[in-house]
């Protein structure tokens, strides 16, 4: 069996095709996807209504940390309370592309406070 460990077929460029390409996948031998879960996935897929082999992981990428707020923190919480919400990430630090140290900062809080609600929640990053 296939384990697919990091897929984003929430993204746009699978909407033409999404059911169709998810709906092969079984036949191709793949056995469970997880889905990293932005926030426009799991508003527009529904995610307790798609398809059986899929399970999703909710977080904000370290990209995004400066977009990140109180809100989204809470809304990662209500999520991981999901039945098929099995993880928290993509979530993580990335100074490649973001040298200044109050970037890294603002990575370091974003990520302590999704690692936080991964340990309340008991859920792997």
């Amino acid at each position: 069996m296939i384990f697919d460990t990091h897929a984003h077929y929430d993204d746009e460029a699978f909407d033409e095709d999404r059911d169709q390409l998810l709906s092969s996948m079984k036949d191709g031998g793949v056995g469970c996807i997880v889905m990293c879960a932005r926030q426009r996935g799991l508003a527009d897929l529904g995610i307790d209504k798609s398809i059986s082999f899929c399970v999703w992981r909710s977080g904000v990428h370290p990209d995004d940390a400066g977009i990140m707020t109180q809100d989204t923190l809470d809304e990662i919480r209500r999520l991981s309370h999901l039945k098929k919400m099995v993880a928290i990430g993509e979530i993580g630090l990335d100074y490649y592309w973001h040298k200044e140290e109050a970037e890294h900062k603002q990575q370091q809080e974003m990520f302590r406070a999704q690692m936080d609600i991964a340990r309340e929640e008991k859920l792997p990053l």
